[in-house]
Parts: structure tokens; C-alpha cells; sequence
């Protein structure tokens, strides 16, 4: 949308605005009123255009570039914290005790509605004493419920029993790789292409270029985006003589997000209703059945 949009408006009247100011002043000759004029509205109509672009509409189109990579989460075992790193225009960061942080993946039941979904942990209002519900969507994919149930279980006994009696995980490369930006492509769906028939495989060499197509858009996003860097207060949390992160309150959002998440405060808390009363029952006349004779 910026590239193809609205870079090339803001090119075309702020070209247009400085040759004309430029003729106007290097050949004062050849100028005449109606050029003037035209220099005028010109620069004018180009300071309009990129007023409205930088005062509104940036804030929107920001987001297509040079944005954060991933929203991170981070859990800190000798504090029992977990903290969240998000955009401020998306929350910005929280911390939250360990011991309120719940999961999606617990229910063997839900197993079967699992399949390409991803692990989400969630904070309750009860717990937190926040106004609202705060949730994070972690890790990858997965193939079924099983999965991330190891996943939370990995996670739950790293911060509860400590990471000897875990195995060592696999880590990742924090640079823009092309193998993150093709497999993204085909996470969760392992099972199901094992499982499919021929023909649905054969469908699936059809259609390659938009995959590679989507894959290399992925990759180039990746590479115009920067990973954010966490608070220093954060990143020493833990370490001896280090102070602990103070636990994130309503009073650390802006007056006006307090307002909204107080105004939307109720949403969370369940009700105590009331049953409706029952309309008394009229039955009504019944026609006499005919007699024959």
C-alpha cells in the first residue's frame, strides 16, 4: 500500500511543488503570474498531502515496514515472572506472575480442535487484578493437542522444578533465515500431508509458485524488520543485587487506555442474572370435534 500508493503521491506533488519554486527562482524571466500562482497551490496542495499523510495516515502504513519481528514473552525462573514484549500501540510490556499464568492446552478433550493451532497462554482479570484479559500466542503451530501440552509441560516444569531434569532445547537463529519464511507456510499441517491422498499431494505441485511466491514475501518482511530489545531492568532480573521488575497495574497504562479498559471492565466479570418470569399460559378454546350421524 506505501509502495504503491502513497509513496508515489507524495513523489509527484513534492517534485512537482520544488521545480516549479525551482523556475521560479533560477529563471525569474520566464515566470509569470499564473506560474507564481501555480508554485503557490502547488506547495501548498504537497504540504496538505504530507501533513494528512504524517499526521494520520503513518501510523497506519508504519506497520507494513521496519516493524518488530515477533511479540516475545519471557520467563524469568528465579523471579517467577513471565514477561510480555509488545509494541505500546498493542499493549506494550507486561509482567505478570508465574503463578496466574494459564494455558490453553491442558484438556485432553479439545485434542481434536487443536490441529494448526498455536499455544495460548492466558491471564485472567481475577488473577492479575487488571481490568482485562491478557493473552500471548507462542511458539509454533502444532499438529494436534498432544503437542502443546508437551509444549506448556516443558514450559511448566522449567519454572516450577528448574531446567535439570529437562532436555536441552533446540534453539533457533534470531536472523531473517528463508528456511523460517517457507516452513511458516506449513506449520501444523505435517499429520494431514501424510495422511492425504495422491491426488490432493499432486494438487499441491500445481500450485508451487504460490507458495514460493508467498514464502519470498515472508523472507523479505523479515529482513525490513528489527527484533526488539528488552528493558535493562528485565534482562538483569535475577541476578544477584539486581532489583525485581515491579508486576504491571492499571495505574502503568495512559489516563485514556485506563478509562477504556475500566469503561469495558464489566465484559470480564460474570453477572448474576436473573431468570425470566414465566408468562402465565392461556390455553385457548378448542374447537368441538364434528359428531357424525
Amino acid at each position: 500500500m506505501t509502495l504503491a500508493g502513497i509513496l508515489p503521491v507524495i513523489y509527484a506533488t513534492t517534485a512537482s511543488a520544488a521545480t516549479f519554486a525551482y523556475m521560479d527562482i533560477v529563471k525569474p524571466h520566464t515566470s509569470s503570474t499564473i506560474s507564481v500562482l501555480l508554485t503557490f497551490v502547488m506547495t501548498a496542495f504537497s504540504g496538505i498531502v504530507n501533513y494528512i499523510y504524517f499526521r494520520y495516515g503513518f501510523q497506519v502504513t508504519r506497520l507494513e515496514s521496519f516493524t518488530t519481528r515477533n511479540l516475545l514473552i519471557r520467563f524469568n525462573r528465579a523471579t517467577q515472572q513471565v514477561h510480555l514484549h509488545r509494541p505500546k500501540s498493542c499493549g506494550g510490556i507486561v509482567t505478570f506472575p508465574w503463578r496466574t499464568t494459564g494455558s490453553s492446552a491442558i484438556d485432553p478433550r479439545d485434542d481434536h480442535t487443536s490441529l494448526g493451532m498455536r499455544q495460548v497462554l492466558h491471564w485472567q482479570p481475577a488473577l492479575t487484578g487488571l481490568p482485562h484479559l491478557e493473552i500471548a500466542m507462542i511458539g509454533k503451530q502444532g499438529h494436534g493437542g498432544s503437542e502443546l501440552r508437551d509444549q506448556w509441560e516443558f514450559i511448566r516444569r522449567y519454572m516450577e522444578e528448574g531446567p535439570e531434569s529437562l532436555p536441552r532445547p533446540r534453539l533457533s537463529t534470531q536472523l531473517p533465515s528463508p528456511i523460517q519464511a517457507f516452513s511458516a507456510q506449513f506449520e501444523g499441517l505435517g499429520r494431514f500431508f501424510r495422511n492425504s491422498s495422491w491426488l490432493f499431494k499432486v494438487i499441491l505441485l500445481l500450485i508451487w509458485p504460490a507458495f514460493l511466491i508467498l514464502g519470498t514475501a515472508h523472507w523479505v518482511s523479515l529482513m525490513l524488520c528489527w527484533r526488539p530489545r528488552w528493558p535493562r531492568v528485565i534482562r538483569e532480573a535475577g541476578r544477584p543485587g539486581k532489583p525485581v521488575p515491579p508486576l504491571t497495574t492499571l495505574a502503568d497504562y495512559p489516563p485514556k487506555v485506563q478509562e477504556r479498559l475500566l469503561a469495558n471492565a464489566d465484559r470480564w466479570k460474570l453477572k448474576p442474572g436473573k431468570r425470566p418470569q414465566e408468562k402465565p399460559h392461556t390455553p385457548g378454546k378448542r374447537k368441538p370435534k364434528a359428531v357424525a350421524e
